[in-house]
């Protein structure tokens, strides 16, 4: 009785497995898609692919919100460094 209690559970499990592994294509387009968007600035598409408890651990712990304002700013004073670089060469 306990051996087919285990062999329910474990067989219960298996479909849930399955639909939360998704094809290397799709992690490799998910993924280039991350770095278009990440080099682009583009927060709009890059919000798309972070879930809502999105979190990111490097120096400090961010939430999705935090990561995305950090790559506006970002994007915003390295267009600004390019701009003052290009009139610097006039």
């Amino acid at each position: 009785m306990r051996s087919l209690l285990v062999l329910t559970l474990l067989l219960s499990t298996v479909p849930v497995l399955a639909q939360t592994v998704d094809a290397p294509e799709v992690i490799i387009a998910q993924e280039n898609a991350f770095w278009k968007s990440y080099v682009d600035g583009n927060t709009a598409d890059l919000s798309k692919l972070f879930l809502p408890d999105f979190t990111s651990v490097e120096e400090q712990i961010w939430n999705r919100d935090q990561v995305l304002a950090f790559v506006a700013r970002f994007h915003e004073q390295w267009r600004a460094a390019q701009a003052l670089s290009c009139r610097h060469d006039l």
